[in-house]
């Protein structure tokens, strides 16, 4: 699992987003031909902040972005593009850009159960939420609306497993 942004749910500043460093692709040209994407497609990504996933998405290759296929959202403001902390609303410029637009082939959208509630996921409390005032009852297909039919979109155990 790769985070993009902090464990706090705070978004991160363009200088402080973490680069993806792979050592074993400086080894020769041609393991880093054959595996130069691996990192990406074999990782699962976790975003708290579309702010610091969209200034992590401009530093990838094309390459890069269509070898991702596993995100996790830890907030609802990855689908909706409402940030929680009003600090932040100034900062968007016009609509969030969904997953599955900045990454082609994306397959899965986790959202994961958050450890200091056992028992509640409010991200999906805030999803349902979110597709009731959209006069949809099943939150999952109200992201699959905003992202894409064919992504998967699941709830997730504190283990990472689907519940």
């Amino acid at each position: 699992m790769i985070y993009i942004g902090d464990d706090a749910n705070i978004c991160r500043r363009p200088d402080e987003i973490p680069i993806l460093d792979f050592a074993p692709l400086l080894v020769c040209r041609q393991i880093y031909a054959e595996a130069a994407y691996l990192p990406y497609s074999c990782n699962e990504f976790s975003f708290s902040c579309f702010l610091s996933r969209d200034e992590w998405v401009r530093l990838l290759h094309d390459g890069q972005r269509e070898a991702i296929r596993n995100v996790q959202i830890e907030g609802p403001c990855l689908i909706d593009g409402i940030h929680e902390e009003d600090e932040f609303q100034d900062e968007i410029e016009g609509p969030v850009a969904p997953f599955s637009e900045l990454f082609p082939n994306l397959r899965r959208i986790g959202v994961p159960a958050d450890p200091r509630m056992p028992g509640k996921n409010r991200t999906v409390d805030m999803l349902i939420e979110m597709a009731r005032q959209s006069g949809m009852t099943d939150w999952v297909e109200w992201v699959q609306l905003k992202e894409r039919a064919d992504v998967e979109v699941v709830e997730l155990s504190l283990l990472g497993v689907p519940v």
